[in-house]
């Protein structure tokens, strides 16, 4: 490995472990947090429960909905999404949740 790369690499370490919020939350607690709303639940709930922790909402044309929201730190990007169907009722139908970290 080149001296540059393993310094970058020790650099973001670094800060990550200065930054408290370098990592607020991890994939599987991401999933888990988000079997609160398994199909049958009521997406207003969904988007109102996350709307107020700053994720921002829109409506695709082929009926699917989606909720994301990006978070960035001095060394990493954190980025949150929610893609659901619900059926005429607004319950959901099928939902699927997503982190992605991405760091220098």
């Amino acid at each position: 490995m080149e001296l540059a790369n393993l310094k970058k690499i020790l650099l973001t370490a670094s800060l990550c472990l200065l930054v408290t919020s370098c990592s607020p939350e991890s994939k599987e607690s991401f999933s888990q947090r988000m079997t609160a709303y398994p199909a049958g639940s009521d997406e207003q709930r969904l988007i109102h429960d996350l709307e107020a922790k700053g994720f921002k909402y829109s409506r695709k044309q082929n009926g699917a909905q989606h909720l994301y929201r990006e978070n960035k730190t001095i060394a990493c990007k954190h980025r949150y999404r929610v893609d659901w169907h619900a059926d005429d009722r607004g319950k959901i139908e099928d939902i699927e949740s997503r982190l992605d970290l991405v760091c220098l």
